[in-house]
């Protein structure tokens, strides 16, 4: 059985998540703020950390049927809040 990293953020579901919305190692770290090494690596099993583990996880748990968890860090999940606030204005379509 594989080992999980954080409630379902296992590297395989880190995978099928980004192939399945069919983004490239590259686009994931656009994405997320990191560079395509830090994608790989998680992908290989090292333990995602900081505002783009908290982002990370709330996509994979979304894409795995469960409800996002709210990090145990504070300061980590505010940073993520206004990325995503940031990330729907950008691209949801305006009235």
């Amino acid at each position: 059985m594989e080992e999980s990293i954080d409630s379902g953020l296992t590297p395989k579901n880190i995978a099928d998540f980004r192939k399945d919305r069919k983004l490239s190692p590259q686009g994931l770290a656009t994405l997320l703020c990191v560079g395509v090494a830090t994608i790989n690596r998680w992908e290989k099993g090292l333990k995602p950390t900081g505002t783009a583990a908290v982002i990370l996880q709330a996509l994979v748990a979304k894409y795995l049927g469960h409800e996002p968890k709210r990090p145990r860090r504070e300061p980590e999940f505010r940073e993520a809040y206004t990325i995503f606030r940031e990330l729907k204005e950008i691209f949801e379509p305006s009235d």
